[in-house]
């Protein structure tokens, strides 16, 4: 069944490849810089919810955020995150939707014991495709998405050995 499948090494790897793509200090740009978006103004929404127990064991903390991001040609990134400490568990769970067409990624890991899982959900796509949607929708996400500060702030993610102004002559060029 599926958990023979998920639980294999090669399936573990197969998700590592397209980690790079999504740096973190990337999307807080993203985040904390819209006015960088050009002129597509995709837009972007985000909630939270978080919510305090005190229990005998100290105080117990829920707390889900979940964010939608769109862009221009269908694309639109989901973000759904939870963290409960009485479970101990935290969820995470990113879609990428083009169209009718989705891609999504769900890990779960107990923090307690440090296990992760990681579940992987395709509408209106095959598994074989999969990659073909990825490399699609970072393409058109990139473009529309990240125009100029995007482009920067990735270049600024990455440990450089080259001055500044090079780096920007390189970005422009791209």
């Amino acid at each position: 069944g599926m958990e023979s499948l998920t639980a294999g090494p090669a399936f573990g790897m197969r998700h590592n490849a397209l980690m790079p793509l999504m740096p973190p200090a990337m999307n807080m740009n993203r985040l904390l810089n819209p006015s960088g978006f050009g002129d597509m103004t995709p837009s972007y929404c985000s909630s939270s919810v978080i919510s305090m127990t005190s229990g005998p064991d100290g105080p117990q903390v829920y707390q889900a955020t979940s964010s939608t991001r769109t862009g221009p040609g269908g694309i639109k990134e989901t973000r759904k995150t939870v963290q409960d400490s009485r479970t101990g568990t935290k969820k995470m769970a990113i879609g990428h939707h083009i169209g009718e067409r989705a891609h999504i990624i769900e890990r779960e890991q107990n923090l307690s014991t440090g296990v992760q899982e990681e579940r992987q959900d395709f509408i209106n796509l095959d598994d074989e495709e999969a990659e073909d949607f990825d490399r699609e929708f970072h393409t058109k996400a990139r473009s529309s998405m990240s125009l100029s500060t995007g482009r920067r702030s990735e270049q600024l993610a990455l440990p450089s050995t080259q001055p500044a102004p090079s780096q920007r002559i390189l970005s422009i060029t791209e």
